[in-house]
């Protein structure tokens, strides 16, 4: 076991890596809260780029251990959307420039207090002065590429799920990194709040799609990475019927409802739909 230290909390923290290759020079550590997925693009000289970290703090500094052990120092860390667990960060990490799409950063300065008291309640520790405000670089709507010296990540923004969503496409491994979109595990889940959510979300999935000849490997913010063509075009598809069933007001049957949160939300978006909950 070794012991990693910084000025908030101590934590013991398994020897063994997490980061597992998906990819050439692309790594994904994968946390038991929420399956979710940081993600870490190597670039040519030690350097890396850090995606989404999350989303404890044990599973931060974990991370950080990690690149440690693998020479990789963070030249920049990017969020792909404002929700509070994709905007985390921890000294771990090193002290490196951070992004996200202009809107994204509007977004988390509006909701930042709720986004905040939401982290505390579900993954308490994180240091309050890296969490969101003045600490993301806005990347403004001309700017299509994340800026770092390592290979082309090319930024797709959207609004589906959240204002300012970015995906990002590594062209030269031919890996999506979706943000939280193409999930096996959960449905999609709404911009309640957009004028039009459904809209929104499968303009969305379109725009992903259209990497679809060059696509290798994607990588959902939570669930389990997908490999080809056929297993994009089968999420892509599988979240196409949900929305269809919602907004048509079916019965859904989609089997990632069985988890009872995600069931709550499923629940919360019929009834923004419908007016009332959806018959049993």
């Amino acid at each position: 076991m070794l012991s990693s230290t910084d000025d908030h909390l101590t934590f013991e923290v398994s020897s063994m890596s997490r980061l597992r290759i998906v990819a050439p020079r692309v790594y994904v550590a994968s946390s038991l809260l929420y399956l979710t997925n940081s993600v870490v693009i190597e670039g040519s000289s030690h350097n890396g780029l850090v995606i989404d970290p999350a989303v404890t703090v044990k599973d931060l500094i974990s991370l950080g251990i990690d690149l440690r052990k693998a020479e990789l120092r963070t030249e920049a860390g990017f969020s792909t959307h404002a929700h509070w667990d994709h905007v985390l960060w921890n000294p771990a990490l090193g002290n490196a420039p951070r992004y996200a799409t202009d809107s994204a950063i509007q977004s988390l300065q509006a909701h930042r207090d709720a986004m905040f008291a939401e982290m505390v309640r579900v993954a308490p520790g994180h240091p309050p002065d890296l969490f969101g405000r003045g600490r993301l670089t806005p990347l403004p709507p001309e700017m299509h590429c994340v800026p770092w010296s390592g290979p082309l990540v090319q930024l797709m923004r959207h609004s589906a799920h959240a204002p300012g969503h970015a995906a990002l496409f590594v062209q030269e491994s031919g890996v999506l990194i979706c943000g939280d979109m193409l999930s096996d595990v959960e449905i999609p889940l709404l911009d309640l709040t957009a004028s039009d959510p459904l809209k929104d979300y499968r303009d969305g999935l379109h725009l992903l799609s259209t990497v679809d000849p060059e696509l290798r490997i994607f990588i959902p913010g939570h669930g389990h990475v997908g490999y080809g063509n056929k297993e994009f075009q089968y999420r892509i598809g599988a979240d196409l019927k949900y929305l269809d069933s919602l907004e048509e007001g079916l019965t859904c049957t989609d089997s990632r409802l069985s988890v009872p949160w995600l069931q709550a939300e499923h629940n919360t978006q019929w009834s923004h739909f419908h007016g009332h909950n959806e018959p049993k």
